[in-house]
């Protein structure tokens, strides 16, 4: 089996690259504060969803290193198809983040004023960001063109978000009531379409 191209020249440039732009983007939202009365979750989901992701993108590394034998068989499509999902799932986001606008923050909340955002990616999804950070997280478990990577990245993100969709949920139907309740049936999935 060929080995991953990851730490090959110049395919190590190019994922640092966008990943160093991924995490970027991300990195400007830790920031971002409501600015109204907000009621707040308190199950700690961020700390679960990040615990899980972070576990998730430790092991994808480590499997790459210590389970050759796992590897793809295509490492260079793999590789690409990582990069296209990683660059894919960030603009995601983003569209999503911009759709929400002052509302999105990265802790669960609702303030007196919000209300239910409807267009755009939350036409197909209830979740869009949280899609969209699915797809940045698969891409880098498949950019390492490992069966092993990719599966404990899957896993853990289907384990955190799971969770973190199931507060929120909660908290969006006890705060917006009648609105949200009435999206949620125009919009059934969650996070992918047509499956969740």
């Amino acid at each position: 089996m060929s080995p991953s191209l990851i730490d090959t020249p110049p395919y190590t440039y190019v994922f640092y690259a966008v990943f160093l732009g991924w995490v970027l983007l991300n990195a400007r939202l830790l920031g971002r504060e409501r600015t109204g009365a907000v009621r707040r979750e308190r199950r700690h989901s961020k700390l679960v969803l990040g615990t899980l992701t972070s576990a998730g993108i430790v092991a994808a590394v480590a499997f790459h290193y210590v389970a050759p034998w796992a590897a793809m068989r295509a490492p260079r499509p793999a590789f690409w198809f990582g990069i296209v999902f990683l660059i894919a799932g960030g603009v995601l986001r983003e569209c999503a983040v911009q759709k929400l606008g002052r509302y999105f923050t990265v802790d669960l909340g609702v303030e007196d004023d919000q209300s239910v955002i409807e267009d755009g990616p939350y036409h197909w999804v209830r979740h869009p960001s949280y899609l969209g950070s699915t797809l940045s997280y698969l891409g880098i478990g498949v950019v390492f063109a490992n069966w092993l990577s990719l599966a404990v990245v899957a896993v853990s993100l289907a384990v955190g978000y799971w969770y973190r969709i199931t507060v929120e949920e909660e908290l969006l139907r006890a705060e917006l009531g009648d609105a949200y309740e009435e999206y949620a049936e125009r919009t059934p999935y969650r996070l992918v379409p047509g499956l969740w």
